[in-house]
């Protein structure tokens, strides 16, 4: 069962609870210091981060709902809730992109700049969280057998939960501490670890037949990436537009 932090009578707190909750203030607020330190006053980034939210989330529904259509067939009322089922992280991704395009166009945001506040952030939310879906136990109910649960005290704890929390607070300490050479380069990483993360635990998605999609969708967030890299490589930063423009 999942562990018990704090009950009284029939009222319990978890420690995945906890962890969960933890995972958003803790990336609420340092964004708010990483948005500064790349040029955002608080206004600008609290309304940002409200596009990004909604985004994020929206894509990372719609993700899914595409990824598991025969799931909602004669059912598609439960499509316009969050569950049954889950969300996508290569969803929300998109949703970032989108959202940034429409600062871009709305609010006059530089699109790569937010875009790297935003990277660092989102993966220490990611690996705070796979924390505690590990701590947890139960993995959105997918149930484990074999060598690959981990049996403690009867439940099944996922080494996949592990290796994605290990992984995303790696990517998130390089991207914080690492500055981006060119506007977008950080969330283009990002997109490349959540990718390459896909297809190295790949191998462990056999507990629940999932292999192939995840190739999939792996490969794809790779490609976004990469892409990005290329596509801002190509871009002049904002001090080189600075210089071309007339004074």
């Amino acid at each position: 069962m999942n562990p018990i932090l704090f009950h009284y009578g029939g009222f319990a707190i978890h420690y995945s609870e906890v962890i969960f909750a933890g995972s958003f203030f803790l990336s609420y607020f340092l964004s708010f210091r990483r948005a500064r330190a790349l040029g955002f006053a608080d206004p600008e980034w609290e309304r940002a981060l409200l596009y990004y939210a909604a985004a994020g989330l929206l894509g990372s529904r719609v993700g899914y709902i595409l990824a598991h259509v025969r799931m909602f067939e004669g059912r598609w009322a439960e499509a316009l809730t969050p569950w049954p089922g889950a969300f996508t992280l290569w969803g929300a991704l998109l949703g970032f992109l989108a959202a940034a395009q429409i600062l871009r166009h709305i609010q006059r945001y530089d699109s790569g700049r937010s875009l790297d506040v935003l990277a660092p952030v989102f993966s220490l939310f990611l690996g705070l969280a796979e924390w505690g879906l590990f701590t947890e136990g139960e993995g959105w109910g997918r149930a484990a057998k074999g060598l690959l649960a981990l049996q403690e005290g009867g439940v099944a704890r996922y080494p996949l939960w592990l290796g994605y929390s290990l992984w995303f607070l790696l990517t998130a300490g390089v991207l914080a501490l690492r500055p981006p050479k060119r506007e977008g380069t950080s969330f283009a990483y990002l997109s490349a670890s959540l990718g390459l993360a896909t297809l190295a635990f790949s191998p462990f998605t056999l507990l629940y037949g999932n292999t192939a999609g995840r190739y999939v969708w792996g490969s794809l967030a790779v490609c976004a990436g990469l892409g990005y890299v290329l596509f801002q490589a190509k871009r002049p930063t904002a001090a080189e537009r600075e210089r071309k423009e007339p004074s």
